[in-house]
């Protein structure tokens, strides 16, 4: 894993038993050079969001490459204790702001179902206190989950045939690395007005500029019939706001975290339901 992915994107989620290590490459580095090696060269590769391969040698020449990788993960400060500080200073407030959201869709009688049952789910599930209160079950395509439950919360696991039985409002996407093949395969739910969930990791950074999409939303809340637009950027931290017209006019707040609709990511403090 590279820290500066799981410090920039929240995805603390990553953070099991069976990952032992997060290396930026500025603490590799000691590590290699302290045995005598050099780093010779280093990839990005897509895996567990972002992790780090790096090359080894005796006697190999530092390329371009590594120099420019270090000045980046010091211009992030990765070098710097205060980094980690915050970091999880972000985790709290991002586990707060889950459960408020996923509270609030419950109280207003709203169903939320998992999707996906990984070990990154599990840590997520544990350590916001998500039980069968706030998700009834799960659903995950590997047969050896199902009929099973999830380990510390006793979540249920079905087939995903149980989502076409049992309709949730909501589907809360756990296994978030797999979320758009995820959104693909559930494209019916989509379209029948259900909305997905992405807790995180807390923004993209796969786009190469801002990129917003406008999502249109009806709804009713109670008496109170509105129209939501929700004015999205996924570059980075760019600052996100929900419009929202009421009978009191229009009203603006920051969103967070992420509800997808579609390919548009939307990220909302307060949920609204489709109508």
């Amino acid at each position: 894993h590279w820290a500066g992915n799981l410090i920039r994107e929240g995805g603390f989620d990553q953070i099991y038993h069976e990952h032992l290590s997060y290396f930026s490459l500025l603490s590799l580095q000691r590590l290699i050079e302290s045995s005598g090696l050099k780093i010779s060269n280093v990839k990005i590769v897509p895996i567990h969001g972002q992790s780090l391969r790096a090359y080894v040698s005796k006697n190999g020449k530092t390329s371009f490459a590594v120099r420019n990788f270090l000045a980046k993960e010091r211009k992030l400060g990765l070098h710097q204790t205060e980094t980690y500080k915050n970091f999880a200073q972000r985790v709290q407030k991002n586990k707060i702001e889950i459960l408020q959201a996923l509270q609030k869709i419950r109280k207003s009688a709203g169903v939320i179902a998992g999707y996906g049952a990984p070990a990154k789910g599990n840590t997520l599930l544990n350590y916001c206190g998500i039980d069968t209160h706030l998700l009834p079950y799960i659903v995950d395509t590997t047969s050896l989950k199902q009929g099973r439950y999830t380990p510390g919360t006793h979540i249920p696991i079905y087939h995903p045939d149980k989502l076409k039985k049992n309709r949730p409002d909501f589907i809360l996407i756990l296994a978030w690395n797999y979320a758009e093949v995820i959104m693909r395969k559930e494209s019916s739910f989509h379209k029948s007005g259900g909305k997905f969930i992405i807790p995180v990791p807390k923004s993209g950074s796969t786009a190469s500029s801002p990129t917003t999409f406008i999502v249109i939303s009806f709804l009713r809340d109670g008496s109170l019939a509105g129209i939501v637009l929700s004015i999205v950027s996924i570059f980075n931290s760019f600052p996100m706001w929900s419009l929202y017209r009421g009978s009191s006019g229009w009203t603006a707040s920051p969103v967070s975290p992420r509800f997808v609709s579609g390919r548009a990511v939307a990220r909302v403090r307060e949920p609204y339901f489709m109508k």
